[in-house]
């Protein structure tokens, strides 16, 4: 668990165990945060923006994991979906 991983090397002991709820959907794990179910991770700017959550841990610093950005096969065969994805992609780049 590469997150578990990462917060360790900053201080935290955590292990498998400290997961009671796991899921591989972003949407459904910040769907759980609002509810109150645990401590998730999320973009800043949604975050904040977010009135039931509030930041645990300010002083850690922030995760850097990697993003993802995929679309559907066509994006070789249509210019229209091309051109949208690497308007992304350098957006998302900055």
């Amino acid at each position: 668990h590469s997150l578990m991983k990462e917060l360790n090397k900053q201080g935290c002991e955590l292990s498998i165990e400290n997961f009671r709820v796991l899921t591989e959907n972003h949407i459904v794990h910040w769907e759980m945060v609002k509810q109150g179910v645990g401590i998730g991770i999320m973009v800043e700017q949604v975050g904040d923006a977010e009135s039931n959550v509030v930041r645990v841990l300010p002083d850690l610093e922030p995760y850097n994991g990697g993003l993802w950005l995929v679309a559907h096969r066509e994006l070789r065969t249509n210019r229209r979906v091309r051109a949208v994805f690497d308007f992304l992609v350098d957006a998302l780049a900055e």
